[in-house]
């Protein structure tokens, strides 16, 4: 399994330092290090591996005034947006949502990404907002197979609230 690294730290004789970029060298040049791997005296397994996926963006918009988009009246529709960067087939959506500041629960998974090349965006019409509802979404770019980020937190994004539905 391998594992991103936000920071490393390492010891300079005299005191930890954290380092964002792990470098080496190679008898001639610096090198940066992009993954990295160990044996186990059986196989070689990977333990890190610089990750170029990003969820760059979140939001959840209000669709319309009461009764639009298929809701009954006292409701409005609810579409939740993201960008991302660098994501490949491997990788889908994951959204959760809080209802008026409460836990988070999951409302849909599995969604395609969006878009196709290095970087894209999609949406998913959320349902139906009770107007005085506040609601509160976390966008998720997970590796297919599971419920893992795909990077670490830089693929987990908060939108702000929805806007209050107009009645």
């Amino acid at each position: 399994m391998a594992v991103t690294v936000e920071t490393w730290n390492v010891y300079d004789g005299s005191a930890w330092r954290g380092v964002q970029r792990p470098y080496v060298y190679d008898g001639s040049a610096w090198r940066e290090i992009v993954e990295g791997w160990v044996y186990d005296g059986s196989s070689w397994r990977q333990f890190f591996t610089e990750c170029v996926r990003t969820l760059d963006a979140a939001a959840a918009t209000v669709d319309g005034a009461s009764g639009c988009c298929g809701c009954s009246p006292g409701k409005c529709g609810i579409t939740v947006s993201w960008d991302w960067t660098g994501s490949g087939p491997e990788d889908h959506i994951r959204i959760l949502r809080s209802l008026n500041g409460g836990s988070y629960f999951e409302i849909v998974d599995d969604l395609a990404v969006g878009g196709t090349g290095a970087s894209g965006s999609g949406s998913y019409s959320g349902g139906c907002q009770v107007d005085g509802n506040t609601l509160d979404y976390r966008v998720r770019l997970e590796v297919d197979g599971g419920d893992n980020l795909a990077c670490g937190k830089d693929t987990n994004q908060q939108t702000a609230s929805a806007s209050p539905c107009v009645v």
